[in-house]
């Protein structure tokens, strides 16, 4: 099976099978971009992933195994894991839109420094997991199990609104302050996330309309407390 994508300076050639296409030779991403919209990606994600795909290709001018895991190997070596996961996200995004399914960048794997470092340690969260679990206490389930596998700050979770998740492209967008960042979220998350969506959320959100996607008892959005 021939699969070689090669970007020149003049035009954007690729082959895959046998077959061949041409690009203009500044990286028309426009398609791209229909593609994330398509998904329901959000502006601040396409721009994102907009600049993954361009940064691999000031490297690279060929999509292949070898030049993705190079590619890798660099923002390892420039970025913090968390924001190199978001580079592969974007570029593994792309790689679905250009209908290439021979190969995957995997993401990397890190030990994720959570809330949790700072509040209990791995044994008594797991703990806290089952108690909760076992208590059929779900909504404090779901939110817990949520920040741990996310890491994701307590003013950030408590402002996350139902248009901030994308379950189809396994992101949500964060928002603390004047600050936004996107967290990719893995299979396991991404599956719990469903389940509260689907069952416990509807038990406390009254009001039609409401957007904010963790809600107290009442059905508003939570506080710090």
């Amino acid at each position: 099976m021939e699969t070689t994508f090669i970007f020149p300076s003049d035009n954007t050639r690729f082959k895959e099978n046998g077959s061949e296409n041409t690009l203009s030779n500044d990286l028309e991403l426009t398609p791209f971009k229909d593609f994330l919209l398509r998904k329901g990606a959000s502006d601040n994600t396409i721009r994102i992933y907009l600049l993954a795909v361009r940064h691999f290709f000031s490297h690279s001018d060929t999509i292949d195994p070898e030049n993705l895991q190079a590619h890798k190997a660099w923002l390892l070596e420039h970025y913090r894991p968390a924001t190199v996961n978001v580079h592969i996200h974007g570029m593994n995004q792309y790689l679905q839109y250009m209908e290439i399914s021979s190969f995957k960048l995997p993401a990397v794997k890190y030990q994720q420094k959570t809330f949790i470092d700072n509040v209990i340690s791995k044994r008594n969260y797991e703990i806290l997991k089952k108690k909760l679990k076992k208590d059929e206490n779900w909504f404090w389930y779901f939110v817990v199990r949520f920040l741990g596998a996310t890491g994701m700050r307590v003013s950030e979770l408590i402002h996350l609104e139902i248009d901030d998740v994308n379950l189809s492209l396994g992101y949500v967008t964060c928002h603390d302050s004047e600050k936004e960042r996107v967290i990719p979220i893995g299979n396991v998350s991404r599956k719990a996330l469903e389940r509260y969506m689907a069952e416990g959320r509807p038990a406390f959100v009254r009001q039609r309309g409401e957007k904010i996607l963790f809600t107290n008892c009442s059905g508003k959005a939570m506080s710090r407390q």
